[in-house]
């Protein structure tokens, strides 16, 4: 058999319709099933969960989380075989001023699930820089643009008593981070026009906390435009590095070993200097 039920925070059934329409309350659907009492629920269908009206209600101050809701909430939980599964869904972003800069970090997911010889855990985001959190989606702009956004995330694993975090980050694909403008609007300071543009175009790296494996990747990009004597002509100057810290996979391994665990580096080095439409491009293994 099953039994049901709704718990509601915040409403009641009962509740004038004039003070309903105002209130942001929610509910969870539960159930659970006889005999095996496994036990399910889920944020019910259009509810959210305003974290800062909830952290409101039990301490009196909605503190840093003023803008933050919950829009899907799911939790299996299995009391005999102590296992447990959940998963939540935030979507409205979270701000951060840091000098003319704005930090926004939103679309969160996370994850936990754990029974009694295994436990994983995970959170998810999007990170972006000087732009707001539009309900269409991170990437869906009307403009066609796509916003500096870097996507993070975290997951832990143990399974019996060996475990670890994967740490990962990387700039979207098509996001671009222009380091002159960042610096002038952190530093609250006035364009420099005499200076470069430097625009990094790809960063990603992750670190593994199990293993002490590491990668890192990386592209910059410098452009000057030569006015004066030498007006019409463009420098620019690119930069990059794609590096890993593993363990050696052969004998034969092209790397360059790091310590007695056969640790290697793995990798390259490039960069390209053009004039106009003239280049010259370097690279190096190591």
């Amino acid at each position: 058999g099953t039994i049901y039920g709704t718990f509601n925070f915040g409403k009641t059934e009962d509740m004038p319709a004039d003070t309903a329409e105002r209130n942001t309350g929610f509910s969870i659907e539960v159930s659970a099933t006889v005999p095996d009492f496994l036990i399910t629920g889920r944020l019910s269908v259009k509810d959210e969960i305003d974290l800062g009206e909830a952290f409101s209600w039990f301490f009196g101050s909605p503190g840093p989380l003023t803008d933050l809701k919950i829009v899907d909430l799911e939790f299996t939980a299995g009391p005999f075989d102590q296992s447990f599964y959940g998963e939540a869904v935030i979507t409205t972003g979270w701000n951060l001023q840091l000098g003319d800069v704005n930090f926004n970090l939103a679309y969160l997911y996370m994850m936990i699930n754990s029974s009694q010889n295994s436990l994983s855990a995970g959170i998810t985001g999007a990170l972006m820089i000087d732009d707001q959190y539009n309900p269409e989606g991170l990437f869906n702009r009307p403009d066609g643009t796509v916003p500096t956004c870097f996507l993070i995330s975290a997951f832990y694993s143990k399974n019996g008593d060996k475990g670890g975090w994967l740490f990962e980050g990387h700039l979207h694909p098509g996001s671009r981070l222009d380091l002159i403008a960042l610096v002038r609007k952190f530093l609250s300071i006035p364009d420099p026009h005499w200076l470069p543009t430097l625009t990094i175009e790809k960063l990603a790296a992750s670190f593994n906390t199990s293993t002490s494996e590491y990668t890192f990747a990386g592209t910059i990009n410098g452009r000057w435009k030569i006015e004066g004597i030498l007006d019409g002509i463009d420098l620019s100057v690119t930069a990059g590095v794609d590096l890993a810290h593993r363990k050696k996979s052969m004998p034969a391994d092209n790397a360059l070993v790091l310590n007695d665990n056969d640790m290697v580096l793995v990798g390259k080095l490039f960069g390209k200097f053009m004039v106009n439409r003239f280049f010259v491009s370097v690279g190096m293994n190591l």
